[in-house]
């Protein structure tokens, strides 16, 4: 756990692996994957900042798990599935969208109607698809020949932040939504899995020299204006699945899983 500085504030410590983390609202919860036990898969646990008590959610597998809004529900990939299931754990586990691809849930809306989620399939790698929780449908939103990954919406909804290869190598993108007319680049030299501040104003990604980097964002008359890139500390994330750090409401503090310093310990 870093400040701003890099300076490192706290260190959570597994007995297992830990995957895929990402952060309650409130910034009180953690959600993680991590095994089950002994030789099981990977199952989704939270983990309570202040309590600091990991909490088995899921049963039946599952990894890339994303709170919504209120972070009383998860939804998660089970076996490939979008599925939903209580935070506590508590309840039934309903299954929100199957397709014959794998599908990870990567960011849910402020409003709860939309989550956002990468559909990896043999034909096109990776996409970005949008499940809508009213309609209960799906749609394409960004589905080409290269690879489009982590997508987030800004607070407000009107924004997604995303990766793609498009210029031969990753890069961070912002694009309007739902229209999809206006797109910014905001990394220059390479860069992967955005994050917004709750407010909007600033957004953070991984360079490509494995940097944690932060741009201010403000928009006037619909149209975004980007300050310029501020390396804020070097990155151990491990690797570019969807939720391979989170980032306080404030921006105040970052999760990090890294490599394990030693074979007894799995640290982020």
């Amino acid at each position: 756990v870093y400040d701003r500085d890099g300076k490192q504030a706290d260190t959570i410590i597994s007995e297992g692996l830990l995957d895929d983390i990402t952060l309650s609202g409130d910034g009180r919860t953690l959600a993680v994957a991590r095994p089950g036990g002994e030789a099981s898969g990977l199952e989704v646990w939270t983990y309570d900042l202040d309590r600091r008590i990991f909490t088995r959610v899921s049963f039946d597998g599952g990894d890339d798990p994303v709170f919504s809004p209120d972070g009383t529900r998860i939804t998660n990939s089970t076996q490939g599935e979008l599925v939903l299931r209580r935070s506590s754990g508590a309840g039934e586990v309903e299954t929100l969208y199957e397709s014959p691809n794998d599908d990870l849930p990567a960011d849910w809306s402020r409003d709860g109607t939309r989550i956002l989620f990468v559909s990896i399939s043999g034909e096109t790698s990776e996409d970005i698809w949008v499940y809508n929780t009213e309609s209960r449908q799906a749609e394409a939103l960004l589905a080409s020949t290269y690879r489009e990954m982590h997508p987030q919406f800004s607070p407000d909804g009107r924004w997604i932040a995303y990766t793609s290869t498009e210029s031969s190598r990753d890069q961070v993108y912002i694009i309007d939504y739902p229209g999809l007319a206006q797109k910014v680049q905001v990394s220059r030299d390479g860069g992967q899995m955005p994050r917004w501040r709750q407010d909007g104003r600033e957004l953070y990604f991984i360079s490509a020299s494995d940097s944690t980097t932060a741009i201010s964002v403000t928009e006037s008359a619909g149209r975004l204006r980007l300050g310029r890139a501020r390396t804020l500390f070097p990155s151990r994330s491990s690797g570019s699945r969807t939720h391979q750090y989170a980032v306080a409401p404030d921006g105040s503090r970052f999760y990090v899983l890294e490599p394990a310093s030693n074979e007894e310990e799995v640290v982020f």
